[in-house]
């Protein structure tokens, strides 16, 4: 009789709609936030979009069960203070656009054309902040929502 291999161990937590969020290593469950995974490497734009396809998701993007206040919250737990998220061309990668209160003040003042990563400065809670893609930063990937 044949045995099926050992399925790989997932972590989960509920969210605020109700749902079991169930997320495979290297990712990890963060309530209102979704299935995510901080690469700790620094990596220019393109990189980190092509690192985080790789392993089955893409860049964070803010989408419907996502919840902006709860992203800055989970970063700036953290020690990074600057991370890829998967925003180009000032629109997520979902298509929605970015709204004026998720960027920094006086942001976006570079070329329609640039990346934008969640920047922690003094004062305020992560924000976004954009600049070429040739930049490195730490990296944050998110699998897609069921």
């Amino acid at each position: 009789m044949k045995t099926q291999p050992p399925s790989p161990p997932t972590t989960s937590c509920r969210t605020r709609y109700d749902k079991d969020e169930v997320c495979v290593p290297p990712f990890n469950a963060v309530p209102n936030v979704g299935c995510v995974y901080l690469k700790e490497a620094l990596t220019t734009w393109d990189d980190a979009r092509t690192c985080c396809q790789a392993i089955g998701g893409d860049l964070y993007s803010l989408g419907t069960l996502s919840d902006y206040t709860a992203l800055q919250n989970y970063l700036g737990n953290l020690t990074q203070n600057e991370v890829w998220v998967g925003v180009k061309s000032r629109k997520w990668l979902n298509g929605n656009d970015v709204t004026a209160s998720e960027w920094s003040p006086g942001v976006p003042n570079d070329a329609i054309d640039c990346c934008a990563r969640m920047v922690k400065r003094v004062g305020y809670p992560h924000l976004l902040d954009d600049i070429t893609c040739a930049n490195t930063y730490f990296v944050l990937c998110q699998l897609p929502d069921p």
